[in-house]
């Protein structure tokens, strides 16, 4: 009944949390509410006085934080505070949390080869933040004894390089996957300036355990600057096919040259110097410098901008300007200077692996392995709320009266936070103790979320054409006819599949519906998110393949005649998938209408390897067979367009017995794929 109770209490203040003109009316709402939830956990010996609620004492005490007298005052001069002083490190905090950090990091970073481990190299996160279970109830049954396996113990070098297994037979993982085999008993690689270069570069927007396979195939084809300044473009995307954001191979690539080029080869070892080179940046810089070359100076990514709001109570999102680019810099470097600023990489890369573990999103703030837990003003701050909350405590009178300017925190932080904070404790049951509870929840408040943007929408007519067609290295073979794409913007030199972009939200926005079929302007669309994306009509979609696959010539214009019955042989009769794919980049959503052909016997000597060049759009083309896309290197949309044709393709050749002749003719006018 209790509970019943505060769930109700709790969906009528979380209407009242909508509306800031109801201060009173919400206050009291939300005071009913915590109290019965800490009530639920322990109460006081008497009932004398129903406001009144004890909660749990704390078990962790520390100098410089975790009593109640101090959680006040914390909890006072967060509320009020309108400069930087209030977030700024002590000198002896600093200094303390600088040892905490170095001791843990020593003791339980992962093993990554950038950093000079030996194998087995591990990247995952997965061990990190998760309380251990007794034994009687890790091995209940099989499947959570092999969880548990597979959870407490590092990934060996095998499990890295060993191919996927699939029992698809159309999957074209074997054929242009990224894969290393027969290299179990790789030694450490030395930590060189080049290698953490390489490694950064790669690990900007992707997985540490994604790019383990990656940096170790790279660094085995090119293992020194001058090795990378040599390489063709083609070798280079065949190396980085798979990790996305081709820009950064492409700078990564020109950089190298420019050091060969202008420093003999070797790679500048100041922050300064490492900036003037293409594609690295501040962080870049400082990470390089730091690791490779011992200078302090602090590195500041998403992670550590995580971990420094915190542990000062910073309300604002990890990609704001005022903590990503400024004071966030400022207090790193803080820790990274105190007690004389040895070890500076490693305290860097220590901040950076804490964001990425026990200070993940989903981060507690009181774990007993962090590190940090006793100097988090989230976890200080989120007790003191829910004290606040559950007794007499004269709400008015200090709750809502809210410091303004403060440089670092966004306007109106504290208040949204705290506003955060009141229904994180209203909306989630606590099954343990409630200053624990009261605790993650201030954590999980901190930092503020950032503003989604809108993923622009592109909808794609894309040409999947394939024959039989004799090449020099492999006779017989099947090929697939790749565009290269243009130098600049989106997967600028890459190859794909011919595609025409049919539909973009930026020219739909004025006449989207929505799903309910409400029309919304672009405002609508920018707040609300992705729009419903339209479906193209057929016809409009092969008018836009026929115009581009026409547009394609010979580079060779010695036998006009020969090259026109080439591009008519390209207008083959497409069959429509009846599904379309989506592929997700980071600011856009392709939403891809695939037209597959595949070119008879009869036009084989029709057809050339020659290099083929768009007439209206400049870009060139030719036919490839898989092993030429592992040597260029093809996109991960690639690979799903073809693995969908494959699929489709081994789907419409299984005719069941007695498939009259009718049916067989419209299978083979429409191909019909399975829902992904």
């Amino acid at each position: 009944m209790r509970y019943c109770s505060f769930l109700l209490a709790s969906l009528s203040t979380r209407t009242l949390l909508r509306s800031p003109s109801c201060r009173q009316q919400r206050l009291s709402s939300v005071r009913e509410c915590i109290r019965g939830m800490a009530s639920v956990t322990e109460k006081s010996d008497t009932d004398d006085d129903d406001d009144k609620v004890v909660l749990l004492t704390e078990k962790r005490t520390h100098r410089l934080s975790n009593n109640n007298s101090s959680n006040a005052a914390l909890f006072e001069r967060w509320i009020r505070h309108d400069n930087l002083d209030f977030h700024k490190f002590s000198k002896e905090e600093a200094t303390e949390i600088r040892s905490r950090l170095l001791s843990w990091y020593s003791e339980n970073r992962r093993k990554l080869p950038w950093r000079g481990d030996p194998p087995p190299w591990v990247g995952s996160t997965v061990n990190f933040g998760k309380s251990s279970k007794s034994d009687a109830t890790t091995r209940t049954t099989e499947k959570t004894k092999n969880i548990k396996k597979r959870t407490n113990h590092q990934l060996t070098i095998k499990d890295y390089f060993k191919p996927a297994k699939s029992s698809d037979p159309t999957s074209d993982a074997d054929d242009i996957d990224v894969r290393l085999e027969g290299h179990e008993d790789l030694a450490a690689f030395p930590v060189s300036a080049y290698g953490v270069w390489v490694s950064e570069i790669m690990l900007q927007q992707t997985r540490v355990e994604a790019v383990i396979p990656y940096w170790i195939r790279w660094m085995k084809s090119f293992p020194t600057v001058y090795a990378l300044a040599a390489a063709t473009e083609d070798e280079v995307n065949s190396h980085w096919a798979g990790l996305g954001f081709y820009r950064r191979a492409r700078l990564l690539h020109s950089a190298a040259k420019q050091i060969v080029d202008d420093y003999n080869g070797q790679i500048p070892d100041t922050v300064d110097g490492l900036q003037k080179l293409p594609g690295i940046g501040r962080y870049t810089a400082c990470a390089i410098a730091s690791i490779a070359y011992n200078v302090t100076v602090p590195v500041v990514d998403g992670n550590v901008c995580r971990v420094l709001a915190r542990l000062k109570g910073i309300a604002n999102d990890v990609k704001a300007p005022a903590l990503k680019d400024r004071f966030g810099w400022d207090l790193a470097a803080d820790l990274v200077k105190a007690g004389g600023g040895a070890r500076p990489g490693e305290l860097n890369q220590a901040l950076m692996e804490l964001g990425a573990t026990y200070c993940a999103p989903s981060g507690t703030g009181t774990e007993p392995n962090d590190p940090l837990r006793d100097f988090y003003y989230s976890t200080r701050l989120g007790r003191e709320v829910a004290r606040r909350q559950s007794t007499t405590i004269n709400m008015g009178d200090g709750l809502y009266r809210y410091g303004k300017g403060c440089p670092v925190c966004t306007d109106n932080g504290t208040e949204n936070a705290q506003d955060t904070l009141i229904a994180l404790l209203l909306e989630e049951k606590p099954n343990k103790a409630f200053d624990i509870f009261a605790s993650e929840c201030g954590h999980k408040t901190f930092p503020l979320p950032p503003k989604k943007n809108a993923k622009r929408e592109e909808v794609l007519a894309v040409a999947v054409l394939s024959c039989k067609i004799d090449t020099r290295k492999n006779d017989g073979d099947t090929a697939w006819l790749l565009t290269r794409r243009p130098r600049n913007g989106l997967l600028a030199g890459q190859w794909e599949f011919p595609s025409s972009i049919v539909c973009t939200s930026d020219d739909d926005a004025t006449n989207t519906t929505t799903k309910k079929g409400n029309k919304r302007n672009k405002n609508d669309h920018e707040e609300m998110g992705a729009v419903e994306v339209p479906k193209i009509p057929a016809r409009k979609r092969k008018k836009a393949l026929d115009h581009l696959l026409l547009s394609f010539k010979s580079t060779k214009d010695e036998d006009d005649d020969a090259t026109e019955e080439e591009t008519n042989v390209l207008l083959a009769n497409r069959s429509c998938l009846d599904n379309p794919l989506e592929h997700i980049f980071s600011h856009v959503r392709h939403t891809m209408w695939i037209e597959h052909a595949n070119i008879d016997d009869s036009h084989h000597h029709k057809l050339t390897n020659e290099e083929m060049i768009s007439s209206t759009t400049g870009c060139t083309a030719r036919w490839m067979t898989e092993s030429d896309m592992q040597n260029v290197g093809v996109t991960s949309g690639v690979k799903k367009i073809l693995n969908t044709v494959r699929k489709a393709t081994v789907n419409n050749n299984k005719q069941r017995p007695g498939t009259s002749t009718a049916t067989s003719t419209r299978r083979r006018k429409r191909i019909k794929v399975p829902p992904s």
